[in-house]
């Protein structure tokens, strides 16, 4: 972790270590958060968790088929984290303590630009985004079985969270009153 990332999160009053998440689930034609709202969505019958990405301080990033632990005493990061944090409340019953959306961070910081994960990551200057097209209707035990979408998965949920980690890393620095700003940008 780097020194100043630490420092400017106790400054604010969140624990320095920090644990990016990235959910990926199940979607097709019909069943998508393009059709349906995030509540509807995790709540459907038709709802799997195909895998998680995560990354906890400079480790590698992972994919393990289910939520790893989340310790009470981290920063938990994430690009649209309200989805993430829903999914987590919803279906493990955790609620993290401390939180930090790069959306909210990228509107706050970036306001006159689009906040896409990969119109941030474009605007930075950083590695382009992948597409999902490739894991439309794909469930649970068709990836983890098949070596190759499995891959796919892996390097596709791996990127979105490397890209959320350096999206952190370059847009906390931009704010200038970490203690208040943090918890303002949680609730815009």
């Amino acid at each position: 972790m780097d020194p100043n990332i630490a420092r400017f999160l106790i400054s604010a009053g969140f624990p320095p270590k920090v644990m990016v998440l990235d959910y990926e689930t199940f979607f097709d034609t019909e069943y998508s958060l393009k059709k349906m709202t995030a509540p509807q969505y995790i709540a459907d019958d038709r709802f799997e968790l195909l895998g998680t990405a995560w990354k906890l301080g400079d480790a590698p990033t992972t994919l393990t088929p289910t939520s790893p632990m989340v310790p009470g005493n981290i920063t938990l990061v994430g690009h649209n984290l309200g989805f993430d944090a829903m999914l987590m409340a919803m279906w493990y019953g955790v609620r993290p303590k401390y939180m930090i959306d790069t959306l909210g961070l990228a509107r706050y910081v970036l306001p006159k630009h689009k906040h896409s994960l990969a119109d941030v990551a474009k605007k930075l200057g950083l590695q382009a985004k992948g597409d999902t097209k490739q894991f439309k209707g794909v469930h649970f035990d068709e990836l983890w079985a098949d070596p190759e979408k499995l891959a796919a998965m892996r390097e596709y949920a791996c990127l979105d969270v490397d890209l959320t980690h350096q999206i952190f890393h370059l847009l906390l620095p931009e704010i200038d009153n970490p203690a208040i700003e943090l918890r303002l940008i949680h609730h815009t």
